[in-house]
């Protein structure tokens, strides 16, 4: 019996964790940019987890921030910059928990703050759907680097 209480218990927070995130279906490129305060894509150069702590400093939420440097800008942001965006830890919580040092994303961020989800548009520059074509002409780009000369 006590097996059976264990794993309806678990089972349960399983499906909670499993359902807690549930974008809507993403409206066209052209809507994500105007709901955004900035689009760009660039380079994560750092992330870290982080905890923000309750109010009885006790306990916290896990989020994660991704310091990234700004290599062509829609909205928002100027190029060759580096920013900060917060975002989830994963899982349940919706966070972009993509993001990794060294590879390139496109972000679509809100508030001061810059965060981001997996709801929002951000994804690899690499990705399939022709995501960066969608976007036109950045209003800035960082100058070229050995790479791209």
């Amino acid at each position: 019996m006590r097996k059976l209480l264990l794993a309806i218990v678990f089972g349960m927070g399983g499906a909670e964790l499993a359902n807690a995130c549930e974008c809507m279906e993403r409206p066209p490129v052209s809507v994500c940019v105007g709901r955004s305060d900035a689009v760009f894509s660039g380079m994560v150069l750092v992330v870290r987890d982080s905890l923000q702590l309750d109010e009885d400093g006790r306990g916290g939420t896990p989020f994660r921030v991704a310091w990234i440097h700004v290599e062509k800008a829609w909205k928002g942001v100027r190029a060759d910059t580096i920013v900060t965006v917060r975002t989830g830890s994963g899982g349940g919580d919706c966070g972009f928990d993509q993001f990794a040092a060294g590879h390139r994303y496109v972000v679509f961020a809100h508030g001061t703050g810059l965060g981001t989800s997996r709801c929002d548009r951000t994804a690899g520059v690499r990705a399939p759907w022709g995501l960066i074509d969608a976007l036109g002409s950045p209003i800035s780009r960082a100058k070229a680097t050995e790479r791209e000369r």
